[in-house]
């Protein structure tokens, strides 16, 4: 959702920002008020597709901090995220510790004869 544009009386347009809809100056390029960039979607870090990216590709639970301070989800959205995405890491160290546990009970076997 892009800024809004208003005529006044004159020939300045008011705009007003995308996220918090205060007014902006003509020269602003970034809102007072929150610090959004003016007619940008903002860091691409903010972005849900980024976030989500991140959390079940990238760096999994160590982008839990842009999911939880993002205003792109819902408290419930978060939580369900949040609980997806320790569930997943939790299921892939389960299976490394079972994959060490195999190799480690292979070598114990050759080694003994």
């Amino acid at each position: 959702m892009g800024p809004a544009t208003l005529p006044t009386g004159g020939t300045e347009l008011v705009t007003t920002c995308a996220s918090c809809a205060q007014d902006l100056q003509s020269l602003d390029r970034f809102c007072r008020n929150c610090g959004t960039r003016r007619g940008g979607k903002g860091p691409i870090v903010e972005r849900p597709a980024v976030i989500l990216a991140l959390l079940f590709l990238g760096v999994g639970p160590l982008a839990l901090p842009l999911l939880w301070r993002s205003r792109h989800f819902s408290r419930s959205q978060k939580a369900t995220i949040t609980t997806l995405n320790l569930a997943l890491v939790g299921g892939i160290v389960v299976l490394i510790v079972m994959t060490f546990q195999r190799y480690l009970k292979m070598l114990l076997e050759l080694s003994s004869g």
